[in-house]
């Protein structure tokens, strides 16, 4: 219950709460720091800490800082000058909430677990170091992108809403599964530049004023709904700039283009695309199942039991324009 915060103008650049180096095995709980000079919490050269139930707020630095194999459970870290909440490697960071701050919402260093979180209206929202994963967090009106994940982490039933710059960007390896990734001002989901070897799978982009997914190479695009893209001018529902990409069984549409490859080498099967300005853009030399256009009706009304099949195609990778 207790509260920690800065009286007149004190120019020793204070933290609330703080540690030496391996002065370890620390807890502060149930408490408030604010308007600190320095950090609200700053246990960085230690570890093994625990912070729970803690309100950093308006500290002239970082919310919260902790070293390594630590855990952040219950905490706010609202309008501070630094980040909000931020932890070194392998550590735990659980139903925190991170707004307003100068820096980013909420970062966690390498191998850490980010789960229940949210991140509102901080310079970007969540950063994720390489071998972390995050569940169920959110990122909403974030002044650049919404989460930055390292290499090789994963990202579950995340969602991206209204950040200024990109929904999620990744590393390569990175795997995203049932992520939501709404009217962000650039791309929903990005894996490019040397970024390979991701899965973006059973996602849903839409109404992003770039692209929905793009990605470069040997990456796994399958199951994904993509809606009303290219808000800004220019977007496709998925876009593959490179080679080795598997996309398969997507749902593309509203968009500039619905699904566009830059490069040979690909395999496209199974996918759907209506209502784009081009549903299709595929550069020569790709694995394609065949494209039916199924524009016009395809069949009767239907009342009953059985209907016959308006497909017009028995080959299981088929593509459809519909």
């Amino acid at each position: 219950g207790f509260q920690l915060w800065r009286l007149g103008n004190i120019i020793n650049a204070l933290d609330g709460v703080s540690a030496s180096a391996g002065t370890d095995h620390i807890t502060v709980r149930n408490g408030i720091t604010r308007n600190m000079n320095g950090d609200g919490i700053d246990l960085s050269l230690a570890s093994e800490c625990r912070v729970e139930d803690i309100h950093a707020t308006n500290n002239n630095g970082n919310g919260i800082s902790l070293g390594a194999n630590s855990i952040i459970w219950g905490c706010v870290a609202r309008q501070n000058g630094g980040g909000g909440v931020q932890c070194a490697t392998n550590c735990v960071l659980d139903r925190c909430a991170a707004a307003g701050n100068a820096f980013i919402g909420i970062a966690g260093g390498a191998g850490s677990t980010l789960s229940r979180c949210s991140a509102s209206g901080n310079s970007a929202g969540f950063s994720a170091s390489p071998g972390s994963t995050l569940s169920d967090c959110s990122a909403s009106g974030n002044l650049s992108r919404g989460f930055n994940l390292g290499s090789g982490c994963t990202a579950a039933h995340c969602a991206a809403n209204s950040n200024a710059g990109d929904g999620f960007t990744a590393a390569s390896g990175c795997s995203f599964l049932s992520c939501t990734a709404y009217f962000n001002a650039a791309n929903g989901f990005y894996l490019v530049g040397s970024n390979d070897g991701g899965i973006v799978a059973d996602c849903i982009a839409t109404s992003n004023n770039a692209d929905g997914i793009k990605c470069n190479a040997a990456c796994i695009l399958r199951g994904n709904t993509c809606h009303l893209h290219g808000n800004a001018g220019d977007g496709a529902g998925i876009h593959a700039t490179s080679d080795d990409n598997r996309i398969e069984g997507n749902n593309c549409t509203g968009a500039d283009r619905g699904i566009d490859v830059d490069a040979p080498g690909n395999v496209i099967i199974r996918n759907t695309c209506s209502g784009n300005t081009t549903n299709w853009t595929i550069a020569a030399n790709n694995v394609i199942g065949p494209i039916l256009d199924r524009t016009a009706p395809g069949s009767a009304a239907i009342s009953g039991n059985s209907a016959p099949s308006s497909l017009g195609s028995t080959d299981a990778n088929a593509n459809y324009t519909y």
